[in-house]
């Protein structure tokens, strides 16, 4: 199929910004996982991001440790889970992760993670066992690079990697087709749309200054008319999009990085 392209200025899918819930309460419901007892800026901040996209409902759930930065009457959209003596998510936290996955349409992995083994197999586990929406970014990818079919197989997964941990993924699970930075456009178009289909995540990539939604077989280029935001927001953006528009998600996706 061939690609197709939009500029931030001229969106494909209009009628998906006219479609958009009106109301919170049929606007989604987001869930931020992330954070540590050193820092909670990036949850922080992705919250805040959601609230601005329109999500209906935002939810974030940190490490106990990090309950030093609210006061005793905290907000009741800020949770808690089990955390290591280091400050991060324990192997404990996931059946409490778990139970407050129930709530959500759409589950964000935010950064602020440590990098520990504990917490990086509590995060493994996590994402096994839930079949919501899962949009993991950043470096939180990393926790998947060796195993990146744990993510590629669910059913609702979308990846916002940087271009070089997508290209560990794809030797890590034997893609036939080197992903190379000196490919040509057309040919990184054909690599991203055969790994679409190969697999069931979705994949919205930032890269040499324009924006990629590859989607079970469909491709499209965004051209921002400056430069790309960082993946975060792309990340955040495409969550509320995709969490409010399921049933189109190439169209929700691609949309989004307009907004």
């Amino acid at each position: 199929m061939p690609y197709v392209t939009q500029t931030t200025l001229s969106p494909l899918y209009p009628e998906l910004i006219w479609n958009k819930p009106e109301t919170k309460a049929l606007a989604g419901k987001l869930l931020i996982i992330g954070g540590n007892s050193h820092s909670i800026a990036a949850p922080n901040e992705a919250y805040r991001i959601a609230i601005n996209k329109g999500a209906g409902e935002v939810r974030v759930v940190l490490p106990d440790a990090a309950k030093r930065y609210f006061p005793r009457t905290a907000t009741p959209d800020i949770m808690f889970a089990p955390s290591t003596p280091s400050g991060s998510f324990a192997k404990e936290a996931v059946t409490t992760l778990l139970q407050y996955a129930e709530w959500a349409d759409i589950i964000y992995l935010a950064g602020d993670m440590s990098k520990n083994s504990e917490t990086t197999m509590a995060l493994i586990d996590f994402c096994t066992h839930i079949s919501t929406m899962l949009v993991v970014e950043g470096e939180n990818l990393d926790s998947f690079i060796d195993t990146p079919h744990l993510l590629l197989h669910r059913k609702s997964t979308l990846i916002v990697p940087q271009f070089t941990q997508l290209q560990k993924i794809a030797m890590n699970i034997g893609v036939a087709e080197p992903l190379t930075a000196t490919m040509p456009l057309k040919a990184l178009v054909t690599w991203l749309e055969a790994f679409s289909n190969d697999y069931s995540a979705s994949v919205l990539l930032s890269y040499n200054h324009a924006v990629y939604v590859a989607c079970r077989g469909q491709v499209s280029i965004t051209k921002p008319i400056e430069s790309p935001p960082s993946s975060q927001i792309i990340a955040i953006t495409a969550a509320v999009w995709a969490m409010q528009q399921p049933s189109q998600l190439f169209k929700a996706i691609t949309t989004s990085i307009t907004q």
